[in-house]
């Protein structure tokens, strides 16, 4: 056979072809190859107890709606609404905590029904969680399940720290690559503000009746203090590495891993008005209550509080085996600690423990966890784990509720 023929025959396969994709292009058509027909694009997240639905909008005409499909059981599937055609998203509110809800949507036409979509299930809570990526400069905002993104911004190159102010719906993220803070929307992720002029912010930890954030700029050899609007108020450079800053009242505490010092500083450039008297073998984090009354203390293998009111210290705990990450209640009674060998998925443990050094709650397997948040509404948290590439949220028992896998390092989470 000629070349010439060969040419004409695979025009003539390509024109077919071609004509044959056109005639199934209609996304509703059972026979389109894409969609089988089926609705696609479907996402849900929750906030609080209102779920959000979007969906990719159907350019076609002679359409008349987008039917809500609901189910609190997996199976028993009722309409809940029917929106416009033009419509791309929808919101459905007063959902029950501690259900978990599945949904889908068809597509309604005059004398049609379309497939229904693919269907997802989701937890609606009290609480989201935010997760902090510094592999990939991702800061993102997970519904309660931590299975669903609400949002996600990439606008830091290397964030390493999360504090969530939830009373003015701020998210603050140090940048420990260009020297900078972000502040962005809790609601949108959208910018709010940058404060630069740093050398290493590592550490951050927010105020939550004022909105003062402080941070701990680990090689700049300082701690600085923001207020709510992002305006510097003052710099306190007599540190040599402060690694964890907490805030407490007016006051604060550093915690310095060149000196293995914790102290508390009533004002920037003050003496310190209470230093750890402990001989501390390897400081790791510090956090203070709500209200900045008491501190906890994780060392490498044993857990401290001190209270301010009768300015003592206390040994919580002292048998532990690698602490590497505390995160405390709002009332300073009791806090989430991550435990144990990185390597050992036996050892590797998160506890919940209270004040006097009591077990109330224990989770193993965790090996390559870097970070944990406690839950306020739920006295559960959510364990952050790069080696696995998951975010995980435990219940109050350390029993796992949902995880969500498949993302790439996310290193540092905070609870809203």
């Amino acid at each position: 056979m000629s070349i010439q023929w060969k040419l004409v025959i695979l025009a003539a396969l390509s024109l077919t072809c071609g004509c044959a994709e056109r005639k199934y292009s209609n996304p509703l058509d059972p026979r389109n190859p894409e969609t089988h027909g089926r609705p696609t694009g479907l996402r849900v997240y929750s906030v609080r107890d209102t779920v959000f639905l979007s969906w990719r909008r159907l350019e076609l005409t002679g359409l008349e709606g987008v039917r809500i499909w609901r189910s609190e059981d997996g199976s028993d599937f009722r309409p809940v609404a029917i929106v416009s055609p033009g419509a791309s998203g929808f919101a459905d509110p007063g959902l029950q905590y501690g259900l978990s809800y599945r949904y889908f949507i068809t597509v309604l036409g005059a004398d049609f029904e379309s497939a229904p979509s693919e269907t997802l299930a989701i937890r609606p809570g009290p609480t989201s969680a935010v997760a902090v990526d510094p592999y990939v400069g991702l800061v993102t905002r997970y519904s309660y399940d931590v299975r669903h993104e609400i949002w996600e911004s990439s606008l830091a190159a290397y964030p390493y720290d999360v504090a969530v102010d939830r009373r003015r719906g701020k998210v603050w993220v140090p940048d420990a690559l260009e020297g900078s803070v972000w502040c962005l929307s809790l609601r949108s992720g959208d910018y709010i503000l940058r404060a630069a002029g740093y050398w290493s912010p590592w550490k951050i930890s927010l105020q939550p009746a004022t909105g003062r954030v402080l941070i701990a700029d680990l090689y700049g050899q300082q701690v600085v203090a923001l207020d709510a609007s992002g305006s510097e108020l003052w710099r306190d450079n007599r540190f040599q590495r402060p690694s964890d800053v907490a805030a407490a009242g007016m006051g604060f505490w550093v915690l310095d891993r060149q000196t293995k010092n914790v102290a508390y500083y009533p004002s920037p450039g003050s003496e310190p008005m209470y230093s750890c008297p402990l001989a501390l073998n390897d400081p790791r984090a510090i956090e203070t209550d709500s209200k900045g009354l008491s501190l906890w203390l994780a060392d490498a293998t044993a857990i401290y509080s001190f209270d301010m009111r009768n300015g003592e210290w206390v040994a919580v705990m002292t048998s532990l085996l690698d602490v590497r990450a505390l995160s405390l209640s709002p009332n300073g009674e009791q806090a989430w600690v991550l435990d144990g060998v990185a390597q050992s998925q036996f050892v590797a443990r998160a506890i919940r423990l209270n004040r006097s050094g009591f077990v109330e709650a224990e989770s193993r397997g965790w090996y390559g966890a870097s970070d944990i948040a406690f839950d306020w509404a739920t006295k559960g948290c959510v364990l952050a784990n790069p080696q696995t590439h998951e975010l995980v949220r435990l219940d109050s028992l350390g029993n796992v509720e949902s995880r969500r896998t498949g993302l790439v390092r996310p290193t540092f989470v905070e609870v809203e």
